[in-house]
């Protein structure tokens, strides 16, 4: 989505949030957040915690089987 447009529809959003004195998820400052680029590196947890993260795939298979053990199948 091109800058303009973000700052357009934050703004939209945040004058709506001043007239109706109620909070919604798109207003200037989370439209500003989603403009950034927010990442992280592991180097320090790889190197001093020893940490190992898995595949996503294996990640979210994992995951969705325990949601379904849990959850569904009770």
């Amino acid at each position: 989505m091109p800058n303009f447009m973000r700052i357009i529809i934050g703004y939209i959003g945040t004058c709506f949030e001043f007239i109706t004195h109620k909070s919604i998820l798109i207003n200037n400052k989370t439209m500003k957040l989603s403009s950034e680029n927010h990442y992280y590196k592991a180097d320090k947890a790889k190197r001093e915690l020893g940490f190992n993260p898995r595949p996503v795939k294996e990640t979210i298979k994992d995951t969705v089987n325990w949601f379904t053990n849990e959850y569904i199948s009770n």
